[in-house]
């Protein structure tokens, strides 16, 4: 009998009982050592707090961006300062409006002085370098919790059957020994 391999797709109506058993919980076991987890049951807190990193990198990537532009709104009005022309008074009035944006768009991303924004910028950049990483892990840890949900169903199939046979097994007995 040819050997049939594990569907892995979460999607997967067909139940393939002849899947060995215990080459699904060694996938399991395996899957679970290369994300570091010790316990099954953690599975689903794991797939969660995954999906929360990712929604926080996502947010973060809005926050560089915001970032960016303060840094050069900034950069502007340094320019427009040391650049001053003949019309004065114009040069206060843009330099003034660009200031005050400039702190308006601070005050929304709790950023208190002007001279942290490439430090931030380079912070929420790292932060970000991990994202394809946890895309990649929340994949494999739904695969792994699906793998999971798999072999207790094969276990419980099998128990199941188990069960029949015996109960077949014994009113045999008892069939023949009603005619003995």
């Amino acid at each position: 009998m040819a050997e049939r391999k594990f569907d892995r797709s979460p999607n997967s109506t067909d139940d393939k009982d002849e899947v060995d058993v215990s080459e699904l919980e060694q996938q399991l076991e395996d899957g679970m050592k290369k994300l570091h987890i010790q316990e099954k049951e953690a599975l689903p807190d794991e797939i969660q707090w995954t999906e929360e990193r990712i929604k926080s990198y996502r947010e973060d990537e809005q926050i560089l961006q915001q970032l960016k532009v303060l840094k050069l709104l900034d950069e502007e009005i340094i320019e427009l300062k040391t650049n001053q022309s003949m019309d004065q008074d114009n040069n206060i009035g843009t330099i003034d409006s660009l200031e005050q944006n400039l702190l308006d768009e601070m005050a929304k991303l709790h950023v208190q002085d002007k001279n942290i924004l490439p430090k931030e910028i380079r912070q929420t950049e790292n932060r970000l370098k991990n994202y394809p990483e946890d895309n990649e892990n929340l994949e494999q840890l739904k695969e792994l919790k699906h793998l999971d949900e798999k072999v207790t169903k094969l276990k419980t199939n099998q128990t199941v059957t188990s069960k029949i046979e015996m109960r077949i097994s014994n009113r045999y007995i008892e069939v023949c020994f009603f005619f003995i």
